[in-house]
C-alpha cells in the first residue's frame, strides 16, 4: 500500500500573518480577501490561493487564516507601494 505524504512548508514566524494583517500589508480589502480565502472569487485567484493552502503556506485555526508572505507574493506579487 502507498502512502501520500504531502510535504509541509516551515517559515519564521516573522513571515506568518492573520488574513487581516496580509490584506493590510498587500493594500487588499480584506472583505474581499477573506471571500477569496473561503472560495468566492475570480478563478485565477482562487486557484493559485488552493495551490497555497495545498502546499501549507495557508491554514486555518480557528477562525482565522494564517498566511505566509511566500503564499501572498505567489498570489498577488510584490506588496503595493514596494519594489519587488
Amino acid at each position: 500500500m502507498e502512502k501520500f505524504v504531502q510535504n509541509e512548508m516551515t517559515f519564521p514566524l516573522s513571515q506568518i500573518h492573520t488574513a487581516a494583517r496580509a490584506a493590510e500589508m498587500w493594500g487588499i480589502e480584506y472583505s474581499t480577501f477573506k471571500n477569496q480565502l473561503k472560495g468566492k472569487g475570480k478563478k485565477e485567484t482562487i486557484e493559485k490561493i488552493e495551490k497555497c493552502k495545498e502546499r501549507g503556506m495557508i491554514a486555518k485555526d480557528g477562525r482565522v487564516f494564517l498566511i505566509a508572505e511566500q503564499a501572498m507574493y505567489e498570489i498577488y506579487g510584490s506588496p503595493k507601494g514596494k519594489n519587488q
